[in-house]
Order: C-alpha cells, then sequence, then structure tokens
C-alpha cells in the first residue's frame, strides 16, 4: 500500500520549469519544431546517453515596410535539460554548432543551441544534440541515479504538439515502472524501450522512469529481539543502511508497545532502498504480501516509522484509506518522540483548501491533474491532524485499546454476549471506537467537519439521540450487559432498529427490578438464565418475547412465595403430619429448581402444586393421625388375643 505523500508534486512542478527555460524559440508559432528524443541508460558508466534529434523550419514570412523588408530570423534554439546535464554536442551534417549552457535552479539548466547560419525564412535546419546525466549520488537535490541496482530517468522535451516524442532505453534485468506521461512498452536487443509516441503537448509533458535489480542490492541481516530484518541498499549506500539498521534497533519495541499487537510478520521483514514509491510521489510504502517495506535514499525516521506502522495499520483492519494513513503517522510521531526524535507537527486543516475531500471519501489518486497532487497533500495532512487531535485527548493507552479492538473485529458496544465479528473499521466503527473504548468528547465533532460528506451529517443526529437512549440502557442494566441486538445494531448504526429494541430492553429490565424485591421475598435470586437470555437476545424478536415473558417470572416468584407461606403457616401437629405425607416440600423445591433453571411457567406449576397440598395438610393429617390410631388399636389387639391363645393351650405340669 502506498504511503505518506510528500507533497513534492515532482512531475507537475518540473513541467512548469521546464516550460519556462525553454524560453523564446522553443515553441514559438513561426517556427515548425520536430524532435526525438532517446535517453539510454549506460549502467557500466553510470550515465544516461541522451540524444535530441531536431528539425526547425522558419514559417514566419518577411514583412515589407517603409523602404525595405522586415526578416525574421532565428539565430539559436533554447533547449531545457537537467542541471546535471554535461558533455554537450550539437551536430548538423557533420558540421560542429556552438553550445553554451545556462544555468536556472538547482534541478533545470537551458543549453543554447547556435543555428548556423541564421535560419531564414522558408529555410530548415536540422542537427543532433548528445550530452550525458551523470548519475547523482544518494540524497543530491539533482534527478538522475544509475548504479548496478537501480536507475531513475526524469524524461522531457521540447517542440510542437504531434510532432515530438521520447523514447527511453533500460537493460533489461531491470524491473521498470513509470509515472506521469504515458508510455509503450517493448522489448528490443536485451532492452526494454518505453516509448511516448506523437505528444500533444510537450510543454507540460514529463514521465518518470525507473529500474530496479534486488539482486544487485546490499544486503545485512540481523535481529530486534524476536524480530527479524533484512536491509536491502543501493550499492555505495553504506550510509542508508546504517541509518536504517540503527532506527530499527531504538524504535520497533517501542512502535510494537504503542500499537498493543504482537509482532505480525511471520517471515524476515525487509526494509528496501528503493525508486519506486518516489516515481509515484511518496516516501515510502509497505506491501503486505510481500512482507516488505520500500522507502526512498533520504535518511527520514518518520517516513520509515510510518511505514513500519503499517504492518499493524492497513487495508486489511480499515476500510478508509484517510484511516490507516492517520494512524500511521500518529504512531510514527509518538514513537519517534519517545526515542528523542523531533516528529513533524500537524499543520491546521482548512476545508476550503484546494483538493480538500471528506477524509471518507480519499480514494486512491491517478497523478494525473494538479488537483490530484493538491488532494493527496490535503488528505496526508488532515488525516494526520484529525487522528493527532483525538488522540492527544484520549491519550496512547486508550489508543492501543481502540487498535487492538479494530484488530480482533470488536464492536464497540461492549457487553457479556459474544457478538458477530464486526466488518472493517470505517469511518463510523472508527467514531464508535474512539468514543465507547477510548472516552473521546471531541472524536464527533471533528468527524463532522474533516469526515464524513454532507449526505452522512443527518445520521449524526439519529446517533446522538440512539446513544443517549444507549446509556439509559446500560445505566439501567448494571451489571446486567445491554443485549447483543442493541448492541449490535448501534454499531452498524441501524438506530430505528436500536431504539425499538432498547424499549422492549428497559420493559424487561423494569420487570427485573420487581423480581429482585419478589425472589428476595421468596428467599431466591433472580435466574441467572434470565439474565443471561436478556444479554444473549440476538435480535429484535428475542426481546419482544423476553419482554412478553418477563412478568412470568414475576409470577412465578410470587407463586412460589405464596407455596413457601402456606407450608410455613402448617405448624399444627395434624399439618405438619400431612404437610410431610403430601410431598408438598417436594414440589417446592421443584419449583425453586425450575426458577433458578429459567423455567417460570414450570416453577409456577410445581408452586401452585405445592400449596394445593399444603392447603390440605390438615384434614390429611387427621385422616392419617386416625388411621395410624386404628392401626396400633388392631395390632394391640391382635397381640393381645394371640397371648390369650397361647395360656389356653399349654400343657398341664407333670406329677412328680
Amino acid at each position: 500500500m502506498r504511503c505518506r505523500w510528500r507533497a513534492l508534486t515532482l512531475l507537475a512542478l518540473v513541467a512548469a520549469t521546464v516550460t519556462t527555460a525553454a524560453g523564446p524559440g522553443a515553441a514559438d508559432e513561426g517556427l515548425r519544431f520536430e524532435s526525438h528524443k532517446t535517453f539510454v541508460v549506460d549502467v557500466e558508466a553510470a550515465t544516461v546517453r541522451v540524444t535530441l534529434d531536431v528539425t526547425v523550419r522558419n514559417e514566419t514570412p518577411d514583412e515589407p515596410v517603409a523602404g525595405g523588408v522586415r526578416r525574421y530570423l532565428y539565430p539559436e534554439i533554447r533547449l531545457p535539460v537537467l542541471a546535471e546535464a554535461t558533455n554537450f554536442a550539437a551536430d548538423a551534417g557533420g558540421r560542429s554548432l556552438p553550445t553554451r549552457r545556462e544555468p536556472r535552479d538547482a534541478t533545470v539548466a537551458v543549453v543554447v543551441v547556435d543555428l548556423q547560419p541564421d535560419l531564414a525564412y522558408g529555410q530548415t535546419q536540422r542537427f543532433r544534440l548528445t550530452y550525458d546525466l551523470p548519475g547523482q549520488p544518494p540524497r543530491s537535490p539533482t534527478f538522475t541515479r544509475v548504479n548496478e541496482a537501480f536507475v531513475t530517468v526524469l524524461a522531457f522535451t521540447a517542440g510542437d504538439p504531434g510532432l515530438t516524442s521520447v523514447e527511453i532505453v533500460v537493460p533489461d534485468r531491470f524491473e521498470v515502472e513509470s509515472s506521469g506521461g504515458e508510455l509503450t512498452r517493448t522489448e528490443r536487443d536485451g532492452s526494454i524501450v518505453l516509448s511516448s509516441g506523437p505528444i500533444d503537448d510537450p510543454s507540460t509533458w514529463t514521465a518518470l522512469v525507473s529500474g530496479a535489480d534486488d539482486e544487485r542490492l546490499l544486503r545485512r541481516t540481523f535481529d530486534v529481539g524476536h524480530r527479524e530484518f533484512r536491509v536491502d541498499a543501493f550499492p555505495g549506500d553504506d550510509q542508508w543502511a546504517a541509518f536504517v539498521e540503527d532506527t530499527l534497533r531504538r524504535t520497533v519495541p517501542v512502535l510494537e508497545d504503542l500499537v498493543g499487537l504482537g509482532w505480525p510478520v511471520e517471515r524476515r521483514l525487509q526494509v528496501v532502498e528503493s525508486p519506486s514509491p518516489f516515481v509515484y510521489g511518496y516516501a515510502g510504502w509497505f506491501l503486505p504480501h510481500q512482507d516488505r517495506v520500500e522507502v526512498g535514499e533520504a535518511l527520514d525516521a518518520h517516513v520509515l516509522l510510518h511505514e513500519l506502522s503499517h504492518i499493524w495499520v492497513n487495508s486489511a483492519t480499515y476500510a478508509e484509506r484517510w484511516i490507516s494513513e492517520g494512524l500511521a503517522e500518529v504512531l510514527a510521531a509518538r514513537t519517534l518522540l519517545a526515542v528523542g526524535g523531533e516528529p513533524p507537527a500537524p499543520t491546521p486543516v482548512d476545508p476550503a483548501a484546494p483538493g480538500a475531500v471528506p477524509l471518507a471519501q480519499w480514494a486512491q489518486p491517478t497523478f494525473q491533474t494538479d488537483v490530484a497532487d493538491e488532494r493527496e497533500a490535503y488528505g496526508y495532512e488532515a488525516s494526520y491532524a484529525v487522528m493527532d487531535a483525538v488522540v492527544d485527548e484520549i491519550g496512547e493507552e486508550a489508543l492501543r485499546e481502540v487498535i487492538v479492538a479494530a484488530a480482533e473485529r470488536e464492536i464497540a458496544y461492549r457487553g457479556d454476549a459474544d457478538a458477530a465479528p464486526a466488518a472493517k473499521v470505517g469511518a463510523r466503527r472508527l467514531l464508535d471506537l474512539l468514543e465507547e473504548l477510548g472516552g473521546s468528547q471531541r472524536a464527533a465533532d471533528l468527524f463532522a467537519r474533516y469526515v464524513f460528506p454532507a449526505a452522512e451529517q443527518p445520521f449524526l443526529a439519529e446517533r446522538a439521540a440512539a446513544r443517549s437512549r444507549y446509556a439509559q440502557l446500560r445505566d439501567a442494566g448494571g451489571e446486567w450487559t445491554p443485549p447483543r441486538f442493541v448492541r449490535e445494531a448501534m454499531g452498524e448504526w441501524r438506530f430505528g432498529e436500536a431504539e425499538a429494541a432498547i424499549d422492549d430492553a428497559l420493559a424487561v429490565l423494569a420487570v427485573r427490578d420487581e423480581l429482585e424485591e419478589a425472589a428476595a421475598d421468596a428467599g431466591l435470586a433472580v435466574p441467572r438464565a434470565f439474565e443471561r437470555d436478556y444479554e444473549e437476545a440476538a435480535d429484535a424478536q428475542a426481546l419482544t418475547d423476553l419482554a412478553a415473558a418477563a412478568p412470568r417470572y414475576l409470577d412465578a416468584a410470587e407463586e412460589i412465595e405464596r407455596a413457601a407461606g402456606t407450608i410455613e403457616g402448617n405448624d399444627g401437629l395434624f399439618e405438619t403430619i400431612g404437610s410431610w405425607l403430601s410431598g408438598a416440600e417436594d414440589e417446592l423445591a421443584d419449583a425453586r429448581a425450575r426458577f433458578d433453571a429459567g423455567d417460570p411457567d414450570g416453577a409456577a406449576a410445581h408452586a401452585r402444586q405445592a400449596t394445593d397440598l399444603a392447603a390440605g395438610a390438615a384434614e390429611r393429617g387427621r385422616e392419617r393421625a386416625a388411621l395410624a390410631a386404628a392401626l396400633l388399636v388392631g395390632v394391640a389387639l391382635a397381640a393381645s388375643i394371640t397371648g390369650r391363645l397361647r395360656r389356653r393351650g399349654a400343657p398341664p405340669a407333670a406329677a412328680g
């Protein structure tokens, strides 16, 4: 993923400079100017060889004037070149033409070719200008780079629309990329050839071409704790390699702790010095599928840390570009500050600035217009400013909690029941996370001003009302966390559904509050199953059904209390005997068990049975007592009769 716009506006800047530098004669209406320019990369010489074939024709007629004729002559041609250009030579069919170089600024110069003779009306001259663009050292202000591992060529030219073309030739062992003017790729004699074809507007046409050969990079490997790194640098740029290694050793543990997530790279992370991001106007980027960070040659710790942050904050978790870019800037800045560095401060955001756009709509650019450049600059600056303001408010610990929750796909509205995994984090979900988990009081206003488009604004008022109702529900619930359905509806911004479900949930809690008192009177606790059914309600119907069923818990508690009172009231001899023998105590025990298990209907049925059995205990006690007495009398009588029979039947004593 490409990261951190550097506000170079490179191609537009060079095109404007080139147009100014060319001056009169480069595209004069009275001069037909045809040209073809070729850039050939010579790796062995560490140089780009440039050839410009020019055909010019004077099409400005002479004018009769008083006493003679006014003639229009072109004595010279002024051509823009890069500031590092050298070894100029102009040849007109074997005849050398004088040249001189005129510096303009640190990036562009002008070479002046002396036409000999001066070009008169109707005359044509053809010449070939050759010069070299030597490869420049790392971090020099000029553009050309040529070494064994990479090349960079900035191509532009001068001439008439439709009569001008450019060709760039690079050895085919390089992986070639380009941006800016459109180029067609072919292969020829072991080289990659990029051709413009006829250029419609040579005055603004520029193309930046880079080639990379990773096999020629200089590599060093090392560990930072349990983390493995490989740093690949351009040949001869030991300073960059040492800078990157030192920065990684000092900052990676700090950055990982700030993020709050474990090191996510299973393989060795590559950090590569590369011209590729520069081609597209960036200082660097992270390629997640390759476990690879590419940054330019600048010794910029903030850029490096920004790209490292994308190991965690990237499109796998965050659905909107501004979020991952803003988070990466904040993480980089705070990590750099923690190790004694000086990160760039966010700039004030102007919603009316050129290129301004609601951050939720900030998309990847095409880099074909100035608007794209302005939008990139605004997007990066505003993303950083918004995120930095929120983190200043909530602190790094809360930021860590938000990042972890986002990575683990948690919804912001937490509860005891597991919710379905949330989708990627967009502006809506991020706002919820920042407020619910981070405790932010500023985020809603910042998002309204800089993040959400106009069509999204009405939802913010609905959200505020729904969040007020949700807070009421959460407070009323106490240890009972809001139902799963309510939490998910809030997290998905389905506020109408959420508020309707909140009404049902509050009705359930009202019954719970009554039930706590009734249950205590009956020697019971509010069933855990009742709380579980409330918290795990997964849809609106489940809450509606629970709200309708909740009064049955109250009825059951009252029935159990009634049964217990009836049984306890049976304190006479005959009532005690009747209760003991009726099974009322067993029914009451079953009622309590059903109540605790979350079966209010079964509990009520057993409680009523216990009450009925206990209510007839005295009568059944007397019946049982009378029956027992009769049994005892019968047993005694039978014993007496048996005794008499035994005495009558005994044999007489024997005579002595």
